[in-house]
């Protein structure tokens, strides 16, 4: 389990921003293989989060400001411009979005077997449920399953589409970690 930094545990709705359709908690997370940053709307999902990760209760302010820094940080750059080797690997995009929503989730892939390297990022953003996170994970099995399903039901981009990402990434990355909820969804001030 990724050791999350939380601001507070949730002790009432105080300790939520509230907005139109839900609650928006930020979480950031990080392993050996996985980084993590992102907002929830929904309590349930947010308590659960909370109940999975030891140790929340003992992280001051001061913590999750700093691993609230080293993430922005190190998921700043979009993974068009990580710089991976073209030779024996391409970055592909794949979008997955099986109930035709308009808000399904895109996945950036790099796979260079030879050189033993392993990529994927996925992303989500969603206004209607103010839902942006960027979850990056090097972890070869993962991201070899990732692939093949996806190959199989995702809707795939070429890296020509590195520009349409990174503009829809960017909405992902910055609502990840700010108390920002968009344009669409009021905050409600009660």
């Amino acid at each position: 389990m990724p050791s999350y930094a939380f601001k507070r545990p949730p002790t009432s709705t105080a300790d939520y921003k509230l907005i139109d359709k839900g609650d928006k908690y930020t979480f950031f997370g990080e392993t050996t293989f996985t980084k993590v940053m992102g907002s929830v709307v929904n309590y349930k999902v947010a308590q659960f989060i909370l109940t999975q990760a030891a140790g929340w209760s003992n992280v001051s302010e001061q913590d999750y400001e700093s691993k609230k820094e080293t993430l922005k940080g190190g998921l700043e750059t979009a993974p068009s411009n990580l710089g991976f080797p073209d030779i024996e690997g391409i970055l592909v995009y794949y979008y997955y979005d099986p109930f035709d929503s308009g808000e399904g989730t895109w996945f950036a892939i790099y796979m260079n077997q030879k050189a033993g390297i392993y990529f994927s990022e996925t992303m989500n953003v969603s206004d209607s449920r103010q839902e942006y996170n960027i979850l990056r994970n090097t972890q070869a099995v993962y991201v070899e399953n990732l692939f093949y399903f996806l190959k199989e039901n995702g809707k795939f981009f070429d890296y020509y589409y590195s520009e349409s990402y990174n503009k829809t990434r960017e909405r992902a990355y910055t609502y990840s970690w700010t108390e920002a909820v968009g344009e669409e969804l009021p905050v409600d001030k009660g």
